[in-house]
């Protein structure tokens, strides 16, 4: 099964986000801020990432930019899970290489299982 990491500071939202995934049969990787992502992501290879914007030690905005020039981590899909609703974050995110922008309170836990398996699916046919 598909590898996601996780990269979010809030202990309940990444725990929420683990538990859910794991009992989906994903394995799973959690980082709790930005340079620790970072870090995981080029050691895990994971197959997806879904990356919270504002963190401790490296935003997620800044973290995609670092993910996309590293040539070990440039392909990884990145999906953006955010608490802010703000147009001008989401196009720079999707600018700067993210699939898609994620209000997190719009989505319950299986849909973003959904979009997980929507995007890995895509990869796995391209």
């Amino acid at each position: 099964m598909a590898k996601i990491l996780i990269v979010e500071d809030d202990s309940i939202l990444s725990d929420l986000y683990n538990n859910t995934f794991t009992f989906a049969g994903y394995t799973t990787v959690t980082a709790k801020n930005g340079l620790e992502g970072l870090d995981k992501a080029r050691q895990e290879k994971p197959d997806i990432i879904f990356l919270d914007l504002m963190m401790p030690k490296m935003n997620g905005l800044d973290l995609i930019g670092e993910l996309k020039k590293d040539e070990t981590t440039k392909n990884i899909p990145v999906i953006i899970l955010s608490n802010f609703s703000d147009e001008k974050l989401a196009k720079e995110a999707l600018a700067k290489g993210a699939l898609a922008y994620v209000i997190k309170s719009d989505y319950e836990p299986k849909q973003v299982i959904e979009l997980a398996q929507k995007w890995l699916s895509e990869k796995i046919s391209s």
